[in-house]
């Protein structure tokens, strides 16, 4: 190994934190400042990237077969048979049924809702509900709401949990003293 290749070697493995060992024979060995040995690593991210770029290489084949989904297509194999007692269900929603795509109430519909709650949720706690849904997007947590009117009884049991009297204290009998 020549001194410029040997100097080139030890500004490489200052920048990337490697120390480097080289031996009576001549072998050099990086090691990582933290301990473990250079090529491991690197091993372990080639595997990562070859997996990822599998992903990739399915993820593309999919979309091209999707964009040609007016294509028939035929299949030899047989899906296999379901576990016994799940005959009659359903895997897949039935033919022409999508799932529902949720759709913001409009104030009207929310107080009309709040008002068939028993007992009645007043207008004004209903209001200031909608409104918070609304401010906040229509968002349970960080999560899309599903189902407003459960967002709606939701906050109903809310409102009359807040509204509850407060629980009275419990009555402990007090003895009378002997000095009293």
């Amino acid at each position: 190994m020549s001194a410029d290749e040997l100097q080139t070697l030890i500004a490489t493995a200052a920048a990337h934190r490697v120390v480097v060992s080289i031996d009576p024979s001549g072998a050099v060995t990086l090691t990582p400042m933290d301990g473990k040995p250079a090529g491991k690593s690197s091993e372990r991210m080639r595997r990562y990237r070859e997996r990822r770029q599998n992903v990739t290489d399915v993820t593309a084949k999919a979309s091209h077969v999707t964009a040609k989904a007016s294509q028939s297509v035929t299949c030899d194999a047989t899906p296999p048979p379901l576990p016994e007692g799940l005959e009659g269900f359903a895997l897949e929603a039935p033919e022409g049924k999508q799932p529902k795509r949720f759709v913001a109430p409009t104030e009207t519909q929310w107080l009309a809702f709040a008002a068939t709650l028993s007992p009645p949720f007043p207008a004004t706690a209903a209001s200031r509900a909608w409104n918070h849904y609304v401010a906040n997007g229509w968002k349970v947590g960080k999560s899309p709401m599903k189902d407003w009117k459960a967002a709606c009884r939701t906050c109903h049991s809310y409102e009359q949990e807040r509204n509850a009297p407060p629980p009275s204290p419990p009555q402990t009998p007090t003895k009378k003293l002997p000095w009293e």
